[in-house]
């Protein structure tokens, strides 16, 4: 009784399953270049889970998304991300 998994149980994504953007593979990609403008995709056995727009600018890496809640339409992201 009340061992690991018991009780309530959350609706919140764990890290595992979210996506995941790995800035040392991107700099060997040379996306960190000055001005460089490009995507990142994902896909699970060949179709496509996934999207983000990448640009630099400056020393910002902007990310350009699109994310939906529940119950919600999707809304357009831009995040800015030091270098």
């Amino acid at each position: 009784m009340g061992g690991f998994g018991s009780g309530r149980h959350s609706n919140k994504r764990k890290v595992d399953e979210c996506l995941r953007i790995d800035v040392n593979k991107l700099r060997k990609a040379g996306c960190l270049e000055f001005n460089y403008r490009g995507e990142l995709k994902w896909s699970v056995d060949g179709e496509q889970t996934g999207v983000i727009g990448l640009r630099m600018n400056g020393g910002r890496l902007i990310l350009d998304y699109q994310v939906r809640r529940p119950g919600e339409d999707w809304a357009q992201v831009e995040e800015a991300v030091p270098i």
